[in-house]
């Protein structure tokens, strides 16, 4: 799962303090059906995802999210998951 917001809505305080409180936080992972629990936002585990449109493509990094656990033991045959953000501008994702 990929996650990408630009324009919060005046939403941004509260953004900002949920990405503060993951990043305290390792992030639960699936890999391979394994279960694992890796450090959020480094420069290892970013990844390019293509938004399409006006978006485009976009850098996100690791980060925890509780759906990553739900849907893991909800949907039968998921064998790899992992929730990742990114923000707009930019310079905010450094």
């Amino acid at each position: 799962m990929s996650f990408f917001t630009a324009g919060t809505g005046n939403a941004g305080a509260t953004i900002v303090s949920a990405t503060f409180l993951l990043l305290c936080q390792n992030a639960l992972t699936i890999v391979n059906g394994k279960e694992l629990e890796l450090e959020p936002w480094t420069e290892l585990e970013a990844k390019k995802v293509d938004f399409k449109g006006l978006q485009g493509v976009k850098t996100v990094r690791l980060l925890d999210n509780p759906d990553v656990f739900t849907l893991y033991n909800s949907i039968p045959h998921i064998n790899s998951l992992s929730s990742r953000f990114a923000t707009a501008p930019g310079l905010w994702n450094r």
